[in-house]
This record gives C-alpha cells, sequence and structure tokens, in this order.
C-alpha cells in the first residue's frame, strides 16, 4: 500500500464523491465560495465626493465624501485620508486629514465625511486633479483601490477623464 502522502494529484482529482469537500466546492456550493473570495476583505467604495472647483492659494475648502464599505470585513490599521493634487504627472501638493479613521466602517455602513484642507500660498496656479488615496504614516498612498475611476491606489476625482477639475487662480 502506497503512503498517502505520496498520491498524485491525478489520483485524488478522480476520487471526488458526494463525501468530499472537493466535491462540495466544486459541485454543490453553487457559488458560495467564488462569492466570499470576491468579498472576503473590506471594499472601501467612495459613494459620493464634493469640493469647490475654483480656490485661492491660502483658501481653505471644505471636501464631502460618503464611503461604503461593501465588502465582508473591514480595516484594521489606521490608514488617513491623502489628498492629492496632480500636475501633469507629478504631486503638486498633498495633505492628510489627520481626523479621518476607517476602521469603524463595518459591512454596509455608509459614513459621510467632512474633511478640510488649506491651501499653501506658495502654490502655483493652475488646474490640477484631484485624487484620494488612504494614507499610511509616511503619507504614502497604501490601499490598492478595486473601484472605478482608480489609479493603482490614488482614487482619480477630478481632471482629466472627469467632468470636473481644481482651479487655483491668483490670491
Amino acid at each position: 500500500m502506497e503512503a498517502p502522502w505520496r498520491r498524485r494529484h491525478d489520483d485524488i482529482s478522480q476520487k471526488i464523491n458526494a463525501d468530499s469537500a472537493l466535491y462540495f466546492y466544486n459541485r454543490e456550493s453553487n457559488g458560495l465560495m467564488q462569492y466570499a473570495l470576491r468579498h472576503m476583505g473590506y471594499r472601501l467604495v467612495p459613494v459620493q465626493v464634493s469640493f469647490p472647483t475654483q480656490l485661492a492659494p491660502g483658501d481653505t475648502f471644505e471636501l464631502h465624501h460618503t464611503r461604503e464599505n461593501r465588502g465582508l470585513g473591514r480595516l484594521y490599521r489606521p490608514y488617513r485620508l491623502g489628498l492629492f493634487l496632480l500636475a501633469e504627472d507629478r504631486v503638486a501638493w498633498s495633505a492628510i486629514y489627520d481626523d479621518s479613521s476607517f476602521t469603524d466602517l463595518t459591512m454596509g455602513n455608509v459614513v459621510p465625511m467632512r474633511s478640510e484642507f488649506t491651501l499653501p500660498d506658495d502654490i502655483m496656479e493652475g488646474t490640477y486633479r484631484l485624487a484620494l488615496a488612504l494614507v499610511d504614516e509616511q503619507g504614502t498612498p497604501a490601499i490598492q483601490l478595486a473601484v472605478a475611476g482608480h489609479e493603482g491606489s490614488m482614487l482619480m476625482v477630478a481632471g482629466p477623464g472627469s467632468t470636473r477639475s481644481l482651479a487655483v487662480h491668483g490670491g
């Protein structure tokens, strides 16, 4: 008799019967495993984002955003909201909203948030793309997003491909 650990994959795969876990996962679960794999973890979706479209250097402005967790899990690390103004392919300015935390956002919760930012006095005039990200302690985007409109770990909410942009004009 051959030891069980020496069995080949072909031998095991041909012994699927009504009592085996493989039979359940492949034939009886009706997509339950695929559903679980697709929804495990967190899916922080920005349901709504609003902001002013024209500002001057030194202006303080509010970013209103509503987040929903459409996943089964929640975020366990205290990432903060990062806001980025992009000019061409570079970050022209960024800020972290320290009062934000998404760790209490559990499945199905919809949370409206208001974040306040102040542009620096020396920001260049121009039109910027506005991007949001969940950032780590160093202010680096840390979470890959699984939502439409993302570029890696940043969500583009204004700029090319969007009907809105953020214009900064003289103070």
